[in-house]
């Protein structure tokens, strides 16, 4: 059966190894950028919204701390539903929390959205790139 979709077209013409490496670097790049957005935000932030820096810096430490501590739990879930799925779900979660910021209004929705869903989302930019 010839592939069909995305890798019929390139079938031949470059090998699939780079093609999964530059789908790697593209999502590892995307959680990092979006990890560190927060940085720079923090005085537009309060001019905006009127918060103090805690409430945007706990945000973002809430962030760190997901980054770094959902490490063996995504690490699991690769061995079970494998590292595609992983990644694509981690991705959807850090595309739903940097789409959903935008709506927010209140502090909690910003640990929701910037300290919770990209935590989360842009650790699998991290834990998921060593594991093959």
């Amino acid at each position: 059966m010839p592939p069909i979709g995305f890798a019929g077209i390139w079938r031949g013409r470059m090998h699939y190894a780079w093609i999964v490496l530059a789908v790697m670097f593209s999502a590892s790049l995307a959680g990092v950028g979006v990890r560190a957005a927060p940085g720079v935000m923090i005085v537009p932030l309060q001019r905006a919204f009127g918060w103090d820096v805690a409430t945007v810096s706990g945000a973002i430490s809430l962030n760190i701390i997901l980054l770094g501590a959902t490490g063996p739990f995504l690490t699991g879930l690769i061995e079970v539903i494998g590292l595609k799925r992983t990644i694509l779900a981690c991705m959807a979660m850090l595309i739903a929390g940097t789409g959903l910021s935008n709506l927010m209004t209140a502090p909690w929705q910003m640990f929701l959205t910037w300290g919770l869903m990209v935590g989360i989302g842009s650790g699998a930019a991290r834990w998921a790139w060593p594991q093959r």
